[in-house]
């Protein structure tokens, strides 16, 4: 249900086929918890992104949105610093022009992955 967070987990994500239904209580707590952390992420940098708007920056980079991100947060700054990363067109684009979904380095090398398996 998150394919931008699940590629960035893992770089494999989409040749698994992994099913986003899980059977075991204990990974569903912990997916429950992540997907929380994900979306709250992103709703934390869209409150960043709305402020900046606010306040005549509509085109910010990336450095400046995380400098409106807060310190002390419920989520990782890792997380929102990706979230920053997807959601802040590359410098010289604007935003209402593009819609580019920006490709986030993984968390995982893929050799690491296929090496585990």
């Amino acid at each position: 249900s998150h394919p931008m967070w699940s590629l960035w987990l893992s770089p494999s994500f989409e040749q698994l086929g992994v099913n986003s239904t899980c059977n075991n209580k204990a990974v569903g707590t912990i997916l429950s918890k992540l997907v929380q952390q994900f979306e709250l992420a992103e709703k934390i940098v869209d409150k960043a992104l709305e402020n900046l708007h606010s306040k005549g920056f509509h085109s910010p980079d990336e450095k400046h949105v995380i400098q409106y991100l807060p310190a002390r947060a419920q989520v990782p700054m890792l997380l929102m610093q990706v979230a920053v990363k997807v959601k802040v067109p590359p410098a010289g684009i604007s935003h209402k022009k593009s819609r580019i979904i920006r490709h986030v380095k993984p968390l995982f090398a893929s050799s690491v992955v296929s090496a585990a398996s």
